[in-house]
């Protein structure tokens, strides 16, 4: 398992903490006032100002994580959003942060080479990946053999600078999509 993955702020590291606490390695902090914001979470914290002065290009990030990554899985009684060729990372992000946002938290990435644990996605994301269920499937039907019955949104790469949303017979608060 890949243990050198970053979640760089505060707000993707209490994300992380709070939904996966157990893959957290470490947490790093700029100073120790950062400490009062970990409060209540039981995990290694070291002060090192020199990390962030040799790593951290932005001024305003006082807080990062080291995590291992972890397996998820689908949830089979609430709605899938499907995601079809997406290769950019950015992209990923904000539709992981729009989707939480909607109030769905499974994700099916398919036919995509992004690595879900990058630091551009869980930046992107604001953490929001820390909240939801992310799978990747190399196919629609590798997607079907696992989860046959759901309810799904589908988002399409047109290959052009708009992305398409597919939905049917979904009643999200109690609205027809």
């Amino acid at each position: 398992m890949k243990t050198n993955n970053l979640a760089i702020g505060e707000f993707a590291t209490l994300e992380l903490l709070k939904n996966h606490f157990s893959s957290c390695n470490k947490v790093i902090v700029k100073s120790k006032k950062e400490l009062t914001k970990l409060k209540g979470y039981k995990v290694k914290v070291i002060v090192d100002p020199i990390y962030f002065k040799n790593n951290i290009k932005k001024e305003d990030i006082y807080i990062v994580s080291e995590f291992s990554t972890y397996n998820m899985s689908l949830d089979k009684n609430n709605i899938h959003v499907l995601i079809y060729d997406l290769n950019d990372e950015g992209e990923l992000g904000t539709i992981l942060r729009t989707s939480i946002a909607f109030g769905f938290k499974n994700i099916a990435l398919i036919n995509s080479n992004i690595d879900i644990f990058s630091p551009k996605v869980i930046r992107t994301s604001t953490g929001a990946i820390f909240m939801l269920n992310l799978v990747k499937y190399q196919s629609k039907n590798d997607y079907l053999k696992e989860n046959k019955n759901n309810k799904i949104i589908e988002i399409k790469n047109n290959n052009s600078n708009y992305l398409s949303l597919e939905a049917s017979n979904i009643l999200y608060k109690n609205r027809l999509i």
